[in-house]
């Protein structure tokens, strides 16, 4: 495959001109793909959409007015039509709940982005995703089948494959995603980990993506829960600044609400309960 080569000046957070040369265009295109993704702005993301409640329309004129591009829906409730319009109306991009819903039957709309098919699958799981992933492509061309990586610190059992770089390699030669995507959280306890291994991830991340000739993007921390601690704005910033500085294309926020369940007592995503 030819590489493209682009300069991003980013205007503001939604939209960008193309200037002149640098590695990886935001369009992506894959072998077999009539009508690709194309990604047509930096995606700042989230985890854990707003609940679609009395307050939802106040809470995506809150998204869009932090500058949010998109939502990754399924945890707000199940008004997918209710959602679509308010991030139509805010133009913000939705990235709908894909799963267990056959392709022909997936919501429509001009907000829509695309599907989220599967969160950290195992390399046993490739040849279902891959077979999940071109159902879309020829029920809705032009939109993202969403899977979202493990981070290099699985082990090879939730991995399926001896070392992560195979794991990666294998993910895009069996399933040929649009988009890489993975979560690393680290937990910024002195001597428990260091920066080399979020630095590690997005190292093959940048590679892998480079190669396929497709834009990466990762998920971040932004909370305490099980032994990672609450990262300071400082820290906050280092994860988003240095996934920037390796080439993501977007930067995904760990959580936006807080999640509810045993695994969250601590509270503290973005929006607390």
């Amino acid at each position: 495959m030819n590489e493209r080569y682009f300069v991003l000046i980013f205007v503001n957070p939604r939209k960008f001109i193309c200037l002149g040369v640098m590695l990886c265009s935001l369009a992506s295109v894959t072998a077999d793909d009539s009508t690709p993704f194309v990604q047509d702005r930096f995606a700042i993301g989230l985890w854990v959409d707003p609940p679609m409640d009395g307050q939802a329309a106040a809470r995506y004129e809150e998204l869009a007015a932090a500058n949010f591009t998109v939502v990754i829906g399924g945890f707000g409730g199940g008004q997918v039509a209710e959602q679509m319009a308010l991030c139509e109306k805010h133009d913000l991009k939705l990235i709908a709940s894909g799963r267990n819903v056959v392709a022909s039957e997936l919501p429509e709309g001009p907000a829509i982005w695309g599907y989220s098919i599967r969160d950290e699958p195992s390399a046993d799981d490739f040849p279902a995703l891959r077979i999940a992933a071109d159902a879309i492509r020829e029920a809705r061309p032009g939109k993202l089948g969403y899977i979202n990586l493990f981070p290099d610190y699985a082990d090879p059992e939730q991995l399926g494959t001896a070392t992560y770089e195979e794991h990666v390699r294998r993910f895009v030669d069996e399933v040929k995603p649009a988009v890489l995507s993975m979560d690393h959280y680290p937990q910024f306890h002195p001597g428990r980990d260091g920066r080399e291994g979020y630095c590690n991830n997005l190292e093959i991340f940048r590679t892998v993506s480079q190669e396929a000739g497709i834009p990466f993007w990762n998920f971040f921390n932004t909370m305490p829960y099980g032994p990672h601690t609450d990262p300071t704005e400082g820290q906050l910033r280092w994860q988003i600044y240095t996934s920037l500085a390796y080439g993501a294309k977007g930067v995904l926020y760990f959580c936006y609400y807080t999640p509810v369940g045993a695994e969250f007592p601590k509270g503290g995503a973005i929006i607390q309960r």
